[in-house]
């Protein structure tokens, strides 16, 4: 029998690391990750009995010592340690990059790495996730409709509030009460905000689409290159600029809620507080 086909009834209740990547790809398929993408485990033995669960955004030395010091020997995260394999894997002190350092420190201190990265990106509960932590997921839908062409499900979510209840202005302060870091506003904000787009980290040139497709009048999203911010604007929609981190960092509550529901007590999921790595001036 091999480890894909191992179940937790197999060792009398026990879990594995393996059963639980194969629970959470079931939950959020990986067929549904971008081709380019890393997804499941990409460091440690699936057939190791799992201790607990420590989730995060990212892999960091760091976040990695931290799942050890807590005694979970999974660190399940949104970004991949890596999208492609380090030309060394070295400890930091060696001046390694961090995706080389956090492979040899997840070796070191046997900690397995497990991503859900584009394919929960995919997922209605996580394109929810901004509305619901700005206090507007009773008027959201997930979905702007489209998703990738193949139809793999779909990307954002999209509120319609009432005429007059909120402009630009503020919509971007209560994404700075809220989400704690706003760190650009284009467009006029003073223009109303009737329709809002959600996009969670970067704004691809899908999401461009349909925004546009939306009618939105404003999208909030974690990064949007220059010239696509300009093109929103000449469109008559305004763009609030997170930072990646501030409109992932929700995802994490999905990855808690993920390994809750695969069946690990709740006394050995914990989430790893991430300090946000960037500041904005005024």
């Amino acid at each position: 029998m091999t480890a894909q086909e191992r179940t937790p009834s197999t060792y009398g209740g026990t879990m594995l690391v393996g059963d639980l990547e194969r629970t959470l790809l079931r939950r959020w398929p990986q067929e549904n990750a971008e081709p380019w993408d890393r997804v499941g485990l990409s460091v440690g033995d699936p057939t190791a009995p799992l201790t607990g669960v420590a989730c995060a955004l990212d892999v960091t030395p760091a976040s990695i010592a931290r799942a050890a010091e807590l005694g979970d020997n999974v660190l399940l995260t949104h970004h991949p340690v890596c999208l492609e394999m380090p030309a060394v894997i070295a400890p930091a002190s060696s001046g390694a990059p961090t995706p080389a350092s956090s492979i040899w420190e997840a070796v070191a201190h046997g900690v397995s790495l497990i991503a859900m990265h584009t394919n929960l990106d995919r997922a209605a509960e996580a394109a929810l996730r901004l509305p619901e932590e700005l206090g507007l997921s009773d008027r959201a839908r997930a979905g702007i409709e489209r998703g990738r062409a193949e139809g793999a499900g779909s990307l954002g979510a999209l509120v319609e509030l009432a005429a007059g209840e909120m402009t630009v202005d503020g919509l971007a302060r209560r994404c700075l009460r809220r989400l704690g870091r706003v760190a650009q506003v284009y467009g006029d904000p003073s223009l109303p905000a009737r329709r809002i787009a959600f996009y969670s980290g970067s704004l691809g040139s899908q999401g461009m689409e349909d925004v546009r497709a939306a009618r939105a009048d404003v999208v909030v999203c974690g990064e949007c290159g220059y010239h696509r911010a300009l093109d929103l604007v000449s469109g008559g929609c305004a763009a609030i600029i997170l930072g990646h981190d501030v409109s992932e960092l929700p995802h994490v509550s999905c990855l808690r809620r993920g390994c809750l529901a695969a069946g690990v007590p709740e006394g050995r999921v914990h989430v790893i507080a991430e300090p946000t790595r960037w500041t904005s001036f005024g």
